[in-house]
């Protein structure tokens, strides 16, 4: 039973990497240079190729996902770190800090903000 299980965990990985994979190659095809672009109201996506300083702003209530790379988002003294793996919801404006953490040319920061 242990080995059907794990089996299923395998491809259910293999099925989540190849999601973020292509979800990557979308971002990364509309932002060929670094800085973020909004191609319909609501949609914005972002490309970064290196880590940035962190920036002081204001959340508004949105889903980020990101298919490479990760970034923090500080709320007071939390500090939300997310990556392909996690995600962030905000549900509301509050005053935040944030910064891209993790990406080289290589390997850019490709998020998406919904």
């Amino acid at each position: 039973m242990d080995a059907t299980n794990n089996k299923k965990a395998n491809r259910e990985a293999a099925r989540m990497q190849d999601n973020l994979d292509e979800l990557g190659r979308l971002i990364a095809r509309a932002t060929r240079e670094d800085g973020s672009v909004e191609p319909v109201t609501g949609l914005r996506l972002r490309r970064e190729s290196a880590p940035t300083e962190l920036g002081h702003g204001t959340s508004y209530p949105a889903m980020c996902v990101i298919a490479q790379g990760s970034k923090e988002t500080r709320l007071g003294d939390n500090v939300y770190r997310y990556d392909p793996s996690h995600c962030l919801v905000t549900t509301t404006a509050l005053p935040i800090a944030s910064r891209v953490c993790e990406a080289s040319r290589e390997a850019p920061y490709l998020g998406v903000v919904i």
